[in-house]
């Protein structure tokens, strides 16, 4: 039985992919230069007008690659995709197929789907694999589309995705691989250091989302990860700190005098993390690696220095005299009471790590 070729041709043309009549495709890398991405022999395919056809094991296996600026390039690879995608199958075979499987993955630093349906009349399973890498300047996708068999080899499938990782990565291109970071932000190297030196992750593989806002218990979890995740015993516990991700970081920073709660029994770790607040947790968090030394700066610059908190004066005057904090509108203003976004915290703990000696 031949495979559904217009269903399927119809399919990769719709999800935008470009076809490459032979076993390679050239794409640009961060260095400017050209690299070969290399397809298995096996998996060579032809196209015409009505059908894709690659033998392997007596079935049929299609393997197609595109490569986009990656300022130009939508991430496909979705959840929303996915559901799109099976609709869409539905729709083209006319609601005789069953859904297998669906899974949205990661596997060898891609972004991944994999779909498996049944067409009911003729016993056929379909595979569907994407895969979606966005290196520092280019998006890499490579689909997987096969009949009666399942995706194909393992080992051939990492080798062509790490064909492109390697190449045009932020190993090779000194770059970072979120879309929403860009080289003029004023954010960009600060971004930069805290993923590199695995201090701040992104917020998924492809986004860093600076303008989000960051929490307490993040804060402390990433102060704690930098100290190496230590456990600690002989603590009280917050009446709001039970058994989430936090939980051991909020313990460590506690015990240790890096945060002291709201007072009331209450640590709040959910809550947004205002500038003034990160200063002060930063502040204590210099005093525990005992490097801290007490300042006095002039804070008649600041128009809103009224607005800081009783309790974060030290910690704020503290945070300038080291550069910590910088200030916003040209060091005019602290905005103390201010959420940090994750930019925001970025720049803080990049200035704690590279100022406090």
């Amino acid at each position: 039985m031949k495979l559904k070729n217009k269903v399927l041709l119809s399919l990769l043309l719709t999800i935008g992919i470009l076809f490459i009549w032979n076993i390679s495709v050239e794409a640009k890398t961060y260095e400017t230069d050209t690299f070969a991405i290399t397809i298995p022999d096996s998996y060579q395919t032809t196209v015409s007008t009505n059908q894709i056809e690659t033998s392997k094991d007596n079935g049929y296996t299609a393997f197609v690659i595109q490569s986009e600026d990656k300022q130009n390039a939508n991430m496909i690879v979705t959840e929303d995709y996915m559901n799109y995608l099976i609709a869409y199958f539905e729709e083209a075979y006319d609601g005789d197929i069953s859904l297998l499987s669906k899974e949205l993955i990661q596997k060898s630093g891609c972004i991944g789907l994999q779909v498996k349906f049944l067409q009911r009349e003729t016993g056929m399973n379909y595979y569907l694999a994407i895969y979606q890498f966005l290196s520092d300047n280019y998006s890499y996708i490579g689909t997987f589309v096969s009949v009666n068999q399942s995706y194909i080899n393992g080992t051939e499938k990492d080798q062509i995705i790490n064909s492109l990782k390697i190449k045009d990565t932020v190993t090779t291109s000194n770059g970072i691989p979120f879309i929403d970071v860009t080289q003029n932000s004023w954010y960009y190297h600060t971004v930069k250091y805290v993923y590199e030196a695995n201090i701040i992750k992104g917020a998924n593989a492809y986004e860093f989302r600076p303008n989000a806002n960051i929490t307490r218990g993040m804060i402390v979890t990433i102060l704690w990860r930098m100290e190496g995740s230590p456990k600690v015993t002989g603590v009280k516990d917050f009446t709001d700190v039970k058994g989430q991700y936090y939980y051991d970081a909020v313990r460590w920073a506690a015990k240790n005098g890096v945060v002291n709660g709201y007072g009331d029994g209450r640590f709040g770790p959910n809550a947004n993390i205002t500038r003034e607040q990160l200063a002060t947790i930063l502040c204590n968090y210099s005093k525990y690696k005992k490097k801290y030394a007490s300042s006095t700066v002039n804070t008649s610059k600041y128009k809103d220095w009224y607005k800081v908190s009783s309790y974060a004066k030290s910690s704020i005057s503290w945070a300038i005299a080291t550069g910590v904090i910088t200030g916003k509108d040209n060091g005019t203003r602290i905005d103390p009471l201010g959420t940090a976004t994750r930019a925001e915290a970025a720049g803080m703990i990049y200035n704690y790590c590279t100022k406090i000696k």
